[in-house]
Order: C-alpha cells, then structure tokens, then sequence
C-alpha cells in the first residue's frame, strides 16, 4: 500500500532531478540574477515607501528563490528530500533577513 501511494512522489523527484541535470548552468546564473534583481527592486520600492508593492515582491521571490536553490542544490546531491528542507530552509532566512532589515531601516 505504501508504494503505491508513493508512486506519484517517487516519479515526481525523479523528474525534478532530471530537470536539475538538464538545466544549463548559464541559464541556472541568469535565473539566480534574476531572483536578486527582484529582491533589490523589492527593497527599492520600501525605500520609495512602496512598502505594499516592495513587500509583496520580496514575498513572491520567495517561490522562485526556494525553486532554483533546489534545482542548485539537485546537481551537487542527489537527496531530494533534504534538498526540498534546506532549499526551502534557506530561501525563508534569505526573504525574512531581507524583510525584517527593510523593516527596521525604514521604519516610521
């Protein structure tokens, strides 16, 4: 019963480490300047005080950040798992570093 409920998740990881294998690394850099473009016009905008639109871009970064730090991290180790809790884990102290420094640099 148990492989077959996880039949669905193993074929998943599977094709998300294929993806990471298939990715090329200069498009893997301009995706990685891309994310921190995002985040500094997220911080340009609270320094504007365009705090909605500035914290709601930092905050949709998050998805994109956690993604490619999980793709960087599926071709170097082949723990998905693990990959999924440090990728995740490193994305949130990156966003939440960023928002909280924001807060108090600009707080009224």
């Amino acid at each position: 019963m148990w492989k077959t409920l996880m039949a669905p998740w193993m074929r998943g990881t599977q094709q998300f480490r294929e993806r990471a294998q298939q990715t090329p690394t200069r498009r893997l850099r301009q995706w990685g300047g891309g994310l921190v473009v995002l985040l500094l016009l997220g911080a340009g905008l609270v320094g504007l005080r365009l705090a909605t639109w500035g914290y709601g871009l930092i905050g949709l970064t998050f998805f994109g950040l956690a993604d490619y730090l999980q793709l960087c991290w599926l071709r170097r180790y082949r723990s998905y798992w693990l990959g999924l809790l440090v990728s995740s884990g490193a994305a949130f102290v990156i966003v939440a570093a960023e928002s909280l420094g924001l807060a108090l640099l600009f707080h009224d």
